[in-house]
């Protein structure tokens, strides 16, 4: 009986130590974001939403841009961007503890291809003179299917059902012929 009690006592004092002073983050900053899709058509319109949580406690950011580079796949190598979409930050300081989030539109009109996405914030801490690039994703792959095309699953059913009519006829014709 006085073991549940002093066990309920000590997970009540870690619970209460817990809640009283949460633990600290190693990372002087901390960059969220939406998921991407892996696979869009052309044509379709993306929303990104990042966020960045300044997590350093010794000063503030202030924040410069948010830059969005798109560049085509060509085999195993990624040449120079196709595409570099900037949303200027410049004016917007992220105090201690605080974190800012971006929303950004992009429309993929380019041609069907394999892409590569690159997502960053450029911050510069209060009182230093170096801009600093702090990466969303680096590299995220994105497929871009023409407009138009026919999944392979819908396909996979049109033929399951066309199968299955051919297969209704055919018993139909067959049960005619055999009445005769």
């Amino acid at each position: 009986m006085h073991l549940r009690k002093y066990l309920a006592f000590v997970i009540m004092i870690v619970l209460l130590y817990l809640f009283i002073s949460p633990p600290k983050l190693s990372a002087q900053y901390i960059v969220t974001a939406d998921e991407l899709p892996s696979e869009i058509t052309e044509g379709d319109t993306i929303r990104i939403v990042a966020t960045i949580f300044n997590n350093d406690s010794s000063a503030a950011v202030d924040l410069k841009a948010f830059n969005v580079t798109i560049r085509r796949i060509v085999g195993r190598y990624v040449p120079r961007p196709i595409r570099t979409l900037t949303k200027n930050l410049t004016g917007i300081r992220v105090l201690q503890d605080s974190s800012y989030t971006v929303f950004m539109e992009i429309t993929f009109d380019l041609p069907p291809d394999r892409y590569n996405l690159t997502a960053s914030f450029v911050v510069r801490k209060v009182g230093e003179y170096r801009d600093k690039v702090i990466y969303v994703w680096r590299s995220k792959e994105i497929v871009v299917k023409p407009k138009g095309v026919v999944p392979p699953e819908i396909l996979f059913a049109i033929y399951l059902i066309s199968a299955g009519v051919i297969l209704f006829i055919g018993w139909l014709i067959a049960g005619i012929i055999k009445r005769k």
